[in-house]
């Protein structure tokens, strides 16, 4: 059996969301170093196996941070219900950068707006210690 979960991954432009799910989803190998930033969203899978009879097919929504394509992924998050069908939310900042770290405020409305005020099962992940 297979249990299939959705990640909704958010977070400013160029704190390292792609990074950490190519990263993740490759087991760990090298992310290629002329990775394009994401324009609206990217979508990987990975397969954990939890014990003998059970699969958890993780499906992870890497939305794009960028701001001249905020109502685009506002709009996309909202009529696809990713916030409401998400499982998990992952949200990411830059350690070095103060305002990425600011900017989730917008990030958190935007989930929350979606799913009827409420926000799922939620992690904050820094990136670039």
């Amino acid at each position: 059996d297979k249990t299939k979960r959705k990640v909704l991954v958010l977070g400013e432009a160029g704190v390292g969301k792609s990074t950490l799910v190519q990263t993740f989803c490759s087991n760990g190998q090298q992310v290629t170093r002329d990775y394009m930033m994401t324009l609206v969203a990217d979508i990987a899978s990975k397969i954990i196996d939890v014990d003998d009879e059970t699969d958890v097919e993780l499906f992870f929504f890497d939305v794009s941070g960028r701001e001249m394509l905020r109502s685009s992924v506002a709009q996309m998050v909202i009529e696809f219900k990713l916030a409401g069908e998400a499982h998990l939310v992952v949200f990411v900042y830059d350690s070095t950068s103060e305002p990425s770290f600011q900017g989730l405020d917008a990030w958190v409305d935007l989930v929350k707006k979606s799913n009827s005020n409420r926000l799922p099962p939620s992690i904050l992940v820094s990136t670039k210690n």
